[in-house]
């Protein structure tokens, strides 16, 4: 009988075990979604990356 009653306990410990792994990993991924989504990559133009690339080139080719 106390063998009955453990084994009960112990499936409804790991029943409501692997519902909160569920829903806290659910809430982790939503949370690491809405990081992402929160900072926005500002892209730089072809032309501006162009002139640092050329005004780098420059202070090397002075140093050298």
């Amino acid at each position: 009988m106390i063998l009955d009653y453990l084994e009960e306990v112990k499936k409804i410990f790991l029943s409501n075990l692997n519902h909160y792994a569920k829903s806290d990993s659910s809430m982790r991924s939503e949370a690491t979604e809405d990081m992402y989504e929160t900072q926005q990559i500002e892209e730089e133009k072809p032309v501006d990356t162009l002139k640092k690339a050329e005004a780098l080139l420059a202070k090397l080719k002075d140093k050298v």
